[in-house]
């Protein structure tokens, strides 16, 4: 005589079997924070140096007006400034030196529950000709974005 499965064993069979493709898959959270980019020029003013705790890549860059103090935040813009640039895995200041002129993508988490800004990092550093013109100045009154 053959064994038989009942009806109900059946049923548990067919239902673990079935969710056993899920099993080990991680349904994906959802996101927390979001990052933009943003490209500026700069000069060089100090590069961190090897053995140097405290030393660190700054920039002196010009304006950048569609940058988000915060993530909701209406007021866009940063004045042309010198700060400190923390260099991302894959980024080298090796070769810079002080007065160097160069372009930086950096990039520059927000978080989506409170929009405040997380985190920068430099994502690349595009070295640009000596004999170009950087404005660290004041912009024109005409040319202020109206908040």
């Amino acid at each position: 005589m053959r064994p038989t499965l009942s009806l109900a064993m059946r049923l548990l069979l067919a239902t673990l079997l079935s969710l056993m493709p899920a099993c080990g898959k991680k349904s994906p959270l959802p996101p927390t924070q979001k990052t933009v980019v943003y490209t500026v020029r700069a000069e060089v003013v100090s590069v961190p140096e090897a053995g140097k705790p405290g030393s660190e890549f700054r920039a002196r860059h010009e304006e950048i007006p569609d940058f988000l103090p915060g993530l909701h935040s209406e007021k866009r813009g940063m004045r042309a400034m010198i700060m400190p640039f923390p260099l991302g895995p894959a980024v080298s200041a090796d070769g810079l030196k002080p007065g160097d002129k160069i372009e930086i993508a950096f990039e520059v988490d927000y978080s989506l529950a409170g929009g405040e800004l997380l985190d920068s990092r430099v994502r690349s550093i595009k070295p640009l000709p000596p004999d170009t013109a950087l404005h660290f100045g004041e912009r024109p009154a005409d040319a202020m974005p109206s908040h």
